[in-house]
């Protein structure tokens, strides 16, 4: 009996322990998948960049052939009437083809550059997201650190969450009696969950179904140093 009382209490540290570091864990993944994000957003970036390059190169190219066909022109005093006017058709049919070519290219730079612009602004919202969640993890580690000397009496198990129903702002949520009952407070679930607020604001809705942390007095209070 006094095994399997000492096993029982074995089993129960390691699931408080899991459950402790749940919410160090769990911000971890976030932040190793955001920056595999970015990495992708960076190659597609690259991958734009070079692509670029090519059009600019092929716009340069059918320029010169263009040029070139420009000198023929000059060059027909053995020719008669007919053939002149076979060359010029010609070269106008081809001036006709360049104009429509370049102009497909520039709509499609356009296209690239819209694209790397887009991809920009994805990975700066990425980088503030992943710098609010690191942030959040110093906080849990070090408190686990020295957890009798912080000001912060703070461990992972007992982070709160709320989730977002429907039509809910941010200011709704904090006056919420099970939240803070105080619609005043909405900053401090701002400050904690910017990753996942699109701007700042009471009035600002937030989509049905995302998690938010709830902070308590010490945690908002702590997090506002970062």
């Amino acid at each position: 009996m006094k095994f399997f009382g000492k096993l029982l209490l074995f089993a129960t540290c390691c699931l408080l322990s899991i459950k402790a570091y749940s919410g160090v864990e769990k911000f971890e993944e976030d932040v190793k998948k955001m920056n595999s994000e970015i990495k992708n957003l960076r190659t597609v970036q690259l991958n734009g960049n070079s692509e670029i390059k090519q059009i600019i190169t092929s716009i340069k190219d059918r320029l010169t052939k263009f040029k070139k066909s420009e000198v023929n022109l000059h060059d027909m005093n053995g020719l008669g009437k007919i053939e002149q006017m076979k060359v010029r058709a010609e070269r106008y049919g081809f001036e006709r083809e360049l104009r429509l070519k370049i102009s497909q290219d520039i709509n499609k730079i356009d296209e690239v550059i819209e694209t790397i612009a887009k991809s920009e602004t994805t990975i700066v919202n990425l980088k503030e997201k992943i710098d609010n969640k690191v942030s959040i993890i110093e906080l849990l580690k070090n408190n686990e650190k020295s957890n009798e000397n912080s000001e912060l009496d703070l461990k992972p198990s007992e982070i709160r969450y709320y989730t977002v129903q429907k039509r809910d702002t941010i200011a709704n949520i904090s006056d919420l009696p099970e939240v803070y009952g105080d619609s005043e407070r909405w900053l401090d679930i701002y400050s904690v969950n910017k990753d996942k607020i699109s701007k700042k604001g009471a009035d600002v809705m937030i989509s049905k179904g995302v998690e938010l942390i709830i902070p308590n007095d010490d945690i908002a209070k702590q997090f506002k140093k970062y």
